[in-house]
């Protein structure tokens, strides 16, 4: 199996312009989450506004560190980590 050719069934549909992702999918009642991150390393936050960002529109909840767990592990953050490597390439 290893370096042998293989037959991939979706090809066609996606250069067609008819594949299905998980993106396109509308669930009666799903949300979608925003983790909003400082953009300065190492900065202080001084101060969240939970009420103006609660009274945005399309805002189902504000829900910030005191909110969370104390033993919940880092939420990763993947793109700034493509983005940005340290000299060390870490």
């Amino acid at each position: 199996m290893i370096g042998a050719r293989l037959v991939r069934q979706e090809d066609e549909r996606f250069l067609r312009g008819e594949g299905h992702y998980v993106a396109d999918l509308q669930l009666a009642g799903a949300l979608e989450a925003v983790v909003v991150r400082s953009p300065h390393a190492h900065a202080k936050i001084e101060a969240i506004h939970i009420v103006a960002a609660a009274g945005s529109t399309g805002v189902a909840a504000v829900i910030t560190s005191k909110d969370l767990p104390p033993n919940l592990p880092p939420i990763p953050c993947r793109i700034a980590a493509r983005l940005f490597t340290r000299p060390d390439g870490r």
